[in-house]
């Protein structure tokens, strides 16, 4: 590459990158919180609404919490 002279005008200038995180970083790191923050808020209700609506007993209900814990696991 030659800075200046006859040959200058073949290099190729890029722009400068701005600064922070590009959009699509910020985009995917929102999505993912979104995401983890709706799983979490699900499994904090599951007991008592197994619980009311179907009439689970500490076993179904903590079966059901643990089913749900893996699949936050799996999915992270």
């Amino acid at each position: 590459m030659v800075p200046y002279g006859i040959f200058s005008f073949m290099t190729p200038v890029s722009p400068a990158p701005p600064p922070g995180l590009p959009v699509p970083v910020r985009r995917l790191w929102a999505a993912v919180l979104f995401g983890y923050m709706a799983l979490g808020a699900t499994l904090q209700s599951l007991p008592s609404y197994v619980v009311q609506h179907f009439h689970g007993g500490p076993l179904i209900a903590g079966t059901v919490v643990g089913i749900a814990f893996l699949a936050t696991a799996c999915a992270r």
